[in-house]
């Protein structure tokens, strides 16, 4: 039984390893800024409910306003990001399609295409980090000015 390789084979390339480190590092970072920014709103609004410090409305209003502004932002990116990322998906599985017919027109004569199929993962994986890192962005930039910002505000006060 000879063995055949297929030339639509795709594998993670070291540009899509960096690539997913990259996210997950932002990921960490806006995670860690969430959680600041969550802790020093907590404490402003318990000091002010306490009556230590006057109430700052307009930081409760801002906080809504940025968590609406941000879903919108991120929905809007992630949807111009998912034609693109569905049209990459859609060339692989023509691929991958392409190479189980010829396969099944002759199963005996070489090993089943499993390059198709590695090639059409490797597709939806970047598929799915494009429309990922799209979404994080809006979120990303908001936390992290929030966090630079509220620990400036919290620091004057001390």
């Amino acid at each position: 039984m000879s063995r055949r390789r297929s030339s639509s084979r795709a594998a993670v390339t070291p540009a899509d390893a960096l690539r997913l480190t990259r996210s997950v590092v932002t990921s960490g970072e806006m995670l860690t800024a969430a959680a600041a920014t969550i802790s020093l709103r907590t404490s402003a609004l318990g000091l002010a409910a306490l009556g230590l410090v006057p109430h700052d409305a307009r930081e409760s209003q801002r906080m809504v306003a940025e968590k609406a502004e941000a879903a919108v932002d991120a929905a809007t990116a992630a949807a111009a990001a998912l034609p693109a990322a569905q049209s990459h998906v859609a060339g692989a599985m023509a691929a991958h399609w392409i190479e189980w017919g010829r396969w099944a027109a002759m199963p005996f004569a070489a090993a089943p295409p499993v390059a198709a199929t590695a090639g059409l993962s490797t597709a939806a994986w970047t598929a799915w980090l494009s429309a990922y890192d799209a979404a994080l962005r809006p979120y990303h930039k908001r936390t992290t000015a929030n966090a630079r910002r509220l620990s400036r505000k919290g620091g004057k006060k001390a």
